[in-house]
């Protein structure tokens, strides 16, 4: 049994319990690396320890960034104990340490940010139709919270008007139901009224008509980025949504509600969703706090 063969094996073991494409994808890409360094062809009981570390080594050396390495590690342990379940290995992979991911804050967009990226989409095409389509489905990322994928996947039939509500298909093959803002509803009707292929069951298409997949979306969030002064990315606007939710709570002198953020953002666990509690308190206190030298010196 060589590595290809039980990287094979793994993929079909995935594809029984049901993950998504975008996932295979992502075990491909991550996997890749490593099949690459030790070889593809190496036989599953000559892979040791020893390989392991220098492979992780050689990870730290590639100049990727600290959540990368992360990522292909966590990756590798994966597979190597699916591996060690079925054939065995001469060492347990669950020993395997994942280094600690820097925790960053995600960028928090001003007013003006959010005027300047809207003006961008409107002006990224020179089809009308597709600068509807590209601010519709900024808004909904930044409004209503929705992944890469689940605007992607976004079907007609599950877009709600006069409730101002969508569900959403997101990830582990999740339902959900998420608000839909009065802006982000013109913006999404502007687009569908503009839209030349009316009896498409997506809501968002391509130039040919055709779903519109994640990769043009992925493709048409870095060419805007470039424009801007400020991080731009599709998870970006995600994150500024589930913040500027539990700021709007804060700043009436309430408590977000952790669970209810949970269910519109869709995570599995409520440690996910607690990271934007933390932010936004840490942004609310930040815009509270009062100066104790302005305060002596008449400043404040």
């Amino acid at each position: 049994m060589t590595l290809a063969d039980a990287y094979q094996n793994f993929i079909y073991y995935k594809k029984l319990q049901g993950v998504s494409p975008n996932t295979l994808t992502a075990y491909y890409f991550h996997i890749k690396k490593f099949l690459d360094y030790i070889g593809s062809d190496t036989p599953i009981e000559s892979v040791t320890e020893s390989w392991v570390n220098n492979y992780i080594m050689f990870l730290h050396g590639c100049g990727l960034s600290r959540n990368s390495v992360c990522t292909y590690i966590r990756n590798l342990r994966i597979i190597l104990i699916y591996i060690y379940n079925e054939w065995g290995l001469s060492f347990s992979p669950s020993k395997i340490r994942i280094p600690k991911a820097p925790q960053k804050m995600a960028y928090i967009y001003s007013d003006d940010d959010i005027r300047e990226i809207f003006q961008a989409a409107d002006s990224s095409s020179s089809v009308p139709w597709i600068s509807a389509r590209n601010k519709a489905l900024i808004a909904l990322m930044l409004d209503s919270g929705l992944r890469q994928g689940e605007v992607a996947t976004l079907r007609t039939s599950n877009v709600f008007f006069e409730k101002k509500q969508l569900k959403v298909h997101g990830k582990g093959d999740k339902e959900r139901f998420v608000p839909l803002g009065t802006l982000s509803m013109h913006l999404l009707q502007a687009y569908m009224d503009l839209c030349p292929f009316h009896d498409m069951p997506w809501v968002f298409c391509s130039d040919d008509g055709s779903e519109l997949s994640c990769g043009a979306i992925r493709t048409f969030m870095h060419r805007l980025a470039k424009s801007f002064h400020f991080p731009f990315f599709s998870h970006n606007l995600r994150h500024n949504y589930a913040t500027n939710y539990c700021l709007y709570y804060l700043r009436k002198g309430q408590q977000a509600d952790a669970y209810t953020l949970q269910q519109l953002m869709g995570h599995s666990s409520l440690v996910t969703t607690e990271r934007y509690l933390h932010l936004a308190s840490s942004i609310f206190a930040s815009e509270s706090s009062v100066s104790h030298l302005d305060a002596i010196f008449g400043l404040s």
